[in-house]
């Protein structure tokens, strides 16, 4: 069982690196100005349904 636990959170912690590389290059490329948002916060608000709160 522990085993099993520490494979997911391996998993989880790959999830979050992953993700972070992606905000990272998408932040990068401005990826939200071809889509018509304003800005980076509107994009996630829209796309995503996030906010920074």
């Amino acid at each position: 069982m522990t085993a099993g636990q520490r494979e997911a959170m391996d998993d989880g912690l790959r999830c979050v690196a992953t993700l972070a590389a992606r905000d990272c290059d998408a932040h990068a490329a401005r990826v939200w100005l071809p889509l018509g948002h304003s800005n980076w916060a509107s994009y996630c608000g829209a796309e995503f349904g996030i906010s920074r709160a």
